[in-house]
């Protein structure tokens, strides 16, 4: 059914947080929102909402706790079928990604997460490997130096080490917690990108992070909320659709569509948002 149609509106609907970029940057290219996309390239949009299954899809019983989740876009260069950002960050005039241009890009989004972080008084700060996933995976069908795996390892690395960075300027206060799933083929090396970057940054960065090795987004963000009001997880989505396509078949290990598929406070939060029309 059409969003139109609600006749009741879901919890913390009241309490949603639009982040706006309003720099220079967030109006080149296909930057601003408008026409397809739902967000800006550099903007965010806060929600909150509560679990209702752990990692084993079993219903949580007892009390649940809302924490809060950040919507915000990686620069989409190698989602197969789309990507939606090359064109603003291929090279003119032989074309191929423009490594330093892509990795400004990133670093303003890192950079506007931290100010959410601030602004909503965060105390926990949930991360898995923003960027590293299906945004890059078929870049090599655009820029064939990417076929080589070792070059794209090396793109992972400055991602990663250009997130790290931003967390240098979050509040001392913060905890941040690095979630990583998995130890073959693409979450191996999203972990290495990782370990590598915290093994560079500044002392006090390092003291206030932990990674928790196999671990589930959602199940870590319901368990800090039950000590914590204060809890944010980043999650990356499209700009063009939140929570991408939960309810479908499709992309089952997912963080952004499994967060929604066990969350229906997300979900229906997103359907709004989205303004779906069926």
């Amino acid at each position: 059914d059409s969003a139109r149609c609600i006749r009741r509106w879901p919890p913390y609907y009241n309490t949603c947080k639009l982040f706006i970029d309003k720099s220079p940057n967030a109006a080149i290219g296909t930057s601003a929102p408008g026409g397809p996309n739902l967000l800006g390239r550099y903007d965010g949009v806060c929600v909150q909402a509560y679990a209702d299954f752990d990692r084993t899809w079993q219903s949580i019983s007892g009390n649940v706790y809302p924490f809060w989740v950040l919507h915000m876009a990686a620069i989409n260069v190698g989602e197969l079928g789309s990507y939606a950002d090359y064109s603003d960050f291929s090279a003119r005039p032989a074309g191929g990604l423009d490594e330093d241009l892509y990795l400004s890009a990133m670093g303003r989004i890192f950079d506007n997460m931290v100010v959410a972080t601030v602004t909503l008084g965060s105390e926990h700060l949930i991360l898995y490997p923003f960027g590293l996933q299906g945004s890059l995976r078929h870049l090599r069908d655009s820029d064939p130096r990417y076929a080589d795996e070792m070059v794209t390892q090396r793109l992972r690395r400055r991602v990663a080490t250009r997130l790290v960075q931003a967390l240098d300027r979050v509040d001392p206060r913060l905890s941040v917690h690095l979630s990583l799933d998995g130890a073959e083929g693409e979450a191996k090396q999203n972990a290495d990108a990782f370990i590598r970057a915290l093994l560079d940054c500044s002392a006090g960065t390092k003291a206030r992070i932990t990674i928790w090795p196999n671990s589930d987004v959602l199940q870590l963000a319901a368990e800090l909320a039950a000590t914590s009001t204060n809890v944010l997880v980043l999650n990356e989505t499209s700009r063009r659709l939140l929570g991408s396509y939960w309810f479908g078949g499709c992309d089952r290990a997912a963080v952004d569509e499994n967060l929604h598929r066990r969350c229906w406070t997300l979900a229906s939060l997103s359907y709004l948002l989205n303004n779906f029309d069926a």
